[in-house]
């Protein structure tokens, strides 16, 4: 089960040379996430119900260029059949990038950066109208400032928030499969009415 996680990481565009080092952490994560100290693991045979309780929720809008490249993460991981016709919640999320910099020269200019990118989201069951669970986090992602040239610094922070993006929808995922788990109640499966993205 561990590999149908780590493996988007790998094969992801651009990410291809993602250290070893970080993908061992990773993978020590969910195992660890998998196992023992009363965890229960997000994808085990017992939770199978998740693909179907994420797929009824209607993913809205996000502002801005960064906030559709967000959300066409987001769709194939909730719902990878298509967005639900009759859904039972809606996602609204909300984004936020603050930059900082980390490191000078000796004439003061930045040669280090780091954007940090707040997620907030709200997910609203449409019978009640009430918030079912809200919450915001951040990730934050380091890129140099390459001083020679204008255009190399702008692809390594292009890069860079596509990279933080990336790590806020995965974040995003377990998130709202947290929420299903500790809050689910037996009951029957019903297909999922979807149409096309």
């Amino acid at each position: 089960m561990i590999k149908q996680f780590v493996k988007p990481l790998l094969f992801q565009k651009g990410w291809s040379t993602l250290s070893s080092k970080y993908i061992a952490f990773l993978t020590l994560f969910l195992l660890f996430c998998t196992t023992g100290c009363g965890f229960q693991p997000l994808y085990g045979e017992e939770n199978t119900f998740l693909i179907e309780d994420l797929s009824h929720i209607k993913i809205n809008l996000i502002a801005d260029r960064e906030g559709q490249l967000y959300r066409n993460h987001l769709l194939p991981l909730l719902t990878p059949m298509g967005q639900p016709t009759k859904p039972l919640y809606t996602l609204t999320v909300n984004l936020t990038f603050s930059p900082l910099e980390l490191a000078y020269l000796k004439d003061d200019t930045a040669s280090r950066m780091q954007i940090q990118l707040t997620t907030s989201y709200i997910l609203k069951d449409l019978k009640t109208g009430k918030v079912s669970t809200q919450s915001s986090f951040p990730v934050f992602v380091d890129y140099n400032i390459v001083t020679e040239s204008d255009f190399s610094t702008v692809l390594a922070k292009e890069t860079a928030t596509e990279r933080a993006i990336f790590l806020s929808v995965q974040q995003l995922r377990v998130q709202l499969a947290d929420y299903f788990i500790r809050n689910r109640t037996p009951q029957a499966s019903t297909p999922v009415p979807t149409k096309n993205q």
